[in-house]
């Protein structure tokens, strides 16, 4: 920018003339321009030089998300990166794809550096809370920066690190519930269920047979034969009759859900609390934290404590260590993750949508069908014997999960140390 100051002066002489005199006088005013940096492998670089891709996610995009770990901010942070989470377990790391699947035999993973080093733990030993930042690298020039462990893109994480001349104490609690976000599918009920088992078992007779002996032949073996159970007041072969539910019949007990025992709303609640600052050679950060969030299924929940301390020193114009050292703790029950697979009985999801709404998961009296207890006083679970096919008999979801135990016990110490030397202005030596 350029600025001119201009002055005028006035001389008298004697006869009454008078001379003008106007000087000007050009001041320049230096305009400072920040540079837009961002983080690559092994520092920064001016965005207009780097010729890859690389997409910046600073910390104040992600600040206000219950997330439990980095692979959650990541879900939705660039196009094209593909975000999946295979269970809802409470601090489970979701599976993220840079690159897509380049092959079926190797892991998909990105690979995860933090402070330009090389990170191999479980993401939900960081703490979301002291990124500062992450970079996404997705094209082939991230492979050129870490070679062929680079081949399903990169993610680039820088932590928080102190101020020069500013203390800071900050300290920030949120707490909130969580839930489904997308309800159970809508099923049929006890009264719809019996027809419609009913009409397949007529439909499965015919053309072979005539339609009446279809009929007779679906009413007297729809219990006996096929469901094995029956929750309505009316005998077996009157329950129902060319397709229709007997209309005098009426339930013997009403507890045939099996989705409310199961799940729940959960809780989820954290704690933060982190102190920063410097001086003209030493910056410093320190924080700790505490997590602890109870998922909608019954046994399942994340609790973890982190605690964790960087500095950073100038000792020389030439030289500058630092150090940063973190500790984490963290436990967990597992509902889902114990599952052989999606399809497999002690999966709830699994469970509560194939078994028909006609068996109850307690016990009940004979005669009265009151629901039956111990002489603890707690319920008793329905074995299952009386069970159609299908139905999983001799198991039950709700008592295998309350007496299962899946749990996780984790325990982190991460520490990094590292000095700079500056051999000339164009040449800087970095060991860690």
């Amino acid at each position: 920018m350029k600025l001119s100051l201009i002055t005028n002066a006035v001389v008298f002489f004697m006869g009454g003339q008078a001379v003008d005199a106007q000087k000007v006088k050009d001041t320049l005013i230096q305009e400072e321009k920040i540079d837009e940096i961002v983080i690559v492998a092994y520092g920064s670089q001016k965005k207009e030089t780097f010729v890859g891709s690389n997409t910046e996610v600073k910390a104040k995009q992600f600040a206000d998300r219950p997330i439990s770990n980095i692979g959650q901010a990541i879900d939705g942070a660039s196009p094209g990166v593909k975000v999946s989470t295979g269970t809802g377990q409470p601090g489970s790391a979701p599976s993220i794809q840079i690159r897509g699947i380049g092959s079926y035999g190797i892991s998909t993973s990105p690979l995860y550096v933090v402070d330009g080093v090389i990170y191999t733990g479980s993401l939900s030993a960081i703490n979301p809370n002291d990124i500062a930042s992450f970079n996404i690298l997705k094209d082939a020039a991230s492979t050129s920066l870490y070679g062929s462990s680079a081949a399903n893109g990169i993610v680039l994480i820088t932590t928080k690190t102190g101020r020069k001349g500013a203390d800071a104490l900050n300290f920030s609690m949120s707490t909130g519930y969580v839930g489904r976000s997308i309800p159970e599918y809508d099923r049929v009920n006890a009264y719809q269920y019996y027809p419609l088992v009913w009409e397949a078992m007529r439909n499965g007779r015919l053309p072979g047979s005539t339609l009446a002996d279809a009929n007779k032949y679906a009413t007297d073996r729809l219990i006996s034969d096929v469901l094995k159970n029956n929750v309505f007041d009316v005998d077996d072969k009157l329950l129902v009759v060319d397709g229709v539910l007997n209309p005098n019949a009426k339930l013997k007990y009403t507890d045939l859900d099996w989705q409310d025992p199961l799940i729940k709303t959960g809780f989820r609640q954290n704690y933060e609390l982190n102190y920063s600052g410097g001086t003209n050679k030493t910056t410093y950060f320190s924080s700790v934290s505490y997590t602890n969030e109870a998922g909608y299924l019954i046994k399942s929940d994340f609790e973890r404590f982190t605690a964790r301390l960087k500095v950073d020193s100038q000792i020389k114009n030439w030289l500058k260590v630092g150090t940063s050292i973190s500790g984490v703790s963290s436990n967990g029950n597992n509902s889902v993750d114990g599952a052989d697979n999606n399809s497999s009985y002690i999966n709830p999801y699994a469970w509560t949508r194939r078994i028909g709404p006609i068996y109850s998961p307690y016990a009940h009296d004979p005669d009265t069908f009151a629901t039956l207890y111990d002489s603890f006083g707690d319920v008793i679970y329905d074995s299952g014997s009386a069970r159609g096919a299908d139905a999983a008999a001799g198991r039950n979801i709700i008592q295998e999960t309350l007496l299962n135990k899946d749990i996780s016990k984790n325990y982190y110490i991460i520490s990094r140390a590292y000095a700079e030397v500056k051999v000339d202005p164009y040449l800087t030596y970095l060991q860690t």
